[in-house]
């Protein structure tokens, strides 16, 4: 009996399992269309003033630079103002400046160790370095600046009396410098995101 018993149950468990798993469920799908993914993009232009910003600025009209001499800008603050604006539409950018031309006969004197290039601005300040260390790498300008806005930079230039650098020797500018020239600089401003 006891084994009739539990034969019975047995297919009763079985049914039971059988009918749990086997039994129809509604279900019903919906769908999501028409995505579309865009990425957004960065844009950099540079000028004089916050309505005249290109991609490409000449300062040739702006900020030529003439009989200098060993203490000059030391004290007088030699400088001209620009605008940096990110026109970019969707991250706030950091910014770069390395000079990345200049015309290769006139780089073999010395005014890349004499005249130095400081940028404040924007919360900052690099503080002054020589144009060989301008061209060495480049040179993160002081904050960042939001999507659609623009920052005001002030660019400072000066030939102090000594190269004032380790790796120069603190060497006194004089008679070297006498009569040269750089023509065509050009730094080259890169703007990355920053978060």
């Amino acid at each position: 009996m006891k084994k009739i018993l539990l034969g019975v149950l047995g297919v009763m468990v079985a049914g039971s399992v059988t009918f749990a798993t086997a039994r129809a469920l509604f279900t019903a799908t919906a769908t999501v269309n028409s995505i579309h993914i865009k990425a957004g993009t960065a844009g950099l232009e540079v000028g004089p003033n916050d309505s005249s910003t290109s991609t490409s600025w000449s300062v040739s009209s702006g900020w030529a630079v003439d009989g200098f001499y060993p203490g000059w800008g030391e004290t007088d603050n030699k400088h001209t103002n620009i605008v940096v604006k990110n026109t970019g539409n969707s991250v706030p950018m950091s910014i770069k400046a390395q000079l990345t031309n200049v015309n290769s006969t006139d780089w073999a004197n010395d005014l890349k160790y004499a005249v130095e290039v400081a940028v404040n601005g924007n919360g900052g300040a690099t503080g002054y370095q020589s144009l060989l260390q301008w061209n060495a790498g480049a040179i993160s300008l002081p904050g960042t600046i939001a999507q659609g806005n623009h920052a005001h930079y002030i660019v400072y230039m000066r030939v102090p009396r000594s190269y004032g650098f380790g790796y120069y020797g603190g060497k006194e500018v004089g008679n070297e410098i006498a009569g040269k020239y750089l023509q065509s600089i050009e730094f080259t401003l890169t703007g990355t995101q920053s978060n």
